[in-house]
């Protein structure tokens, strides 16, 4: 017969404190090697890699993305998920090439496009005739630098003019409509001298996410805001290995950007920049293996931010 016993934790501490000593860290950099103490134990990586062994240690070498390891000790077999996350100016080129070869852009798609043209990662398209077909809200994002000649009338590049439209397509035509958006499209417009558009932005209504995000971006008491902000930790599972459960990948990096945004000097910003860390290098992990373009462009406007 067998018995199992299950116990409620509090806190993401207690849940730590309870995972085995030995296991090692999950989410990675690419490049990254993964190491286990494992003296004892049989470590077999998936993908046909080899492990390398010294004095007790396993060293495994993964590949960006995702890697299955079984670890085999007299307790049974545990089977552990290593998140290898590439850079994310390489995610952006390789989704903005294909994306290039698209008739038709959603929102996100543009946002994804214009952030690999402004990073210089892609070469400009539109040397050619005609740019993409894209929908009305996001041709300004996706078709906007037909010309490299300066704007005589308000002295500027129309490039200088990209942020406002890729953060407000990506404000208008994803699912999601937040604080950060309307931030984003307001600084913007602020510094190009669109302030009546900017405070209409900045005016809309937002859920209780939207509000914690203007609270982060205004700097309001980190008293008020600290329970919200534990509760964006918690559902990002913190810096603990694994995947949280209910969370869509493009809502997992919403949450991360908001996680970024935690002033230095609140008293849970260790917390959130570990949990935001965590959260970004596996969804680049996971992004390289499933691309998702609103987590993507998401991802790529807050990493504008910092």
């Amino acid at each position: 017969m067998t018995v199992l016993r299950g116990r409620q934790h509090t806190s993401l501490t207690e849940v730590a404190a309870s995972l085995p000593d030995w296991l090692p860290e999950l989410t990675l950099e690419a490049g990254e090697p993964f190491e286990v103490y494992a003296p004892d134990w049989a470590v077999v990586p998936a993908q046909g890699l080899q492990p390398a062994t010294e004095e007790g240690w396993v060293s495994v070498q993964p590949r960006p993305g995702l890697l299955g390891v079984a670890v085999h000790s007299p307790r049974g077999v545990t089977e552990l998920e290593v998140a290898s996350g590439p850079a994310l100016d390489e995610l952006l080129t390789g989704r903005a090439h294909d994306l290039l070869e698209e008739d038709v852009l959603d929102g996100a798609q543009a946002c994804v496009v214009a952030e690999a043209l402004t990073r210089n990662l892609v070469a400009d398209p539109w040397g050619a005739p005609g740019p993409p077909r894209c929908r009305p809200a996001t041709a300004g994002a996706a078709g906007h630098r037909r010309s490299g000649e300066p704007d005589a009338a308000r002295g500027r590049q129309p490039r200088d003019r990209a942020g406002v439209r890729r953060v407000g397509a990506a404000a208008r035509d994803t699912r999601v409509r937040t604080g950060r958006d309307a931030s984003l499209v307001g600084e913007s417009l602020v510094r190009r001298g669109g302030g009546d558009r900017a405070a209409e932005l900045l005016a809309r209504r937002g859920g209780t996410l939207a509000n914690f995000e203007l609270s982060l971006l205004s700097l309001r008491s980190a008293e008020g805001a600290a329970g919200m902000l534990a509760a964006v930790i918690n559902a990002v599972g913190g810096d603990l290995p694994g995947e949280p459960w209910d969370l869509e990948v493009a809502d997992l990096a919403r949450h991360a950007g908001l996680l970024a945004l935690c002033p230095e000097e609140w008293p849970q910003a260790a917390e959130a920049a570990r949990a935001a860390d965590k959260t970004r290098t596996m969804l680049r992990a996971w992004l390289h293996q499933r691309p998702d373009d609103e987590a993507l462009a998401w991802l790529a406007v807050d990493a504008s931010l910092h």
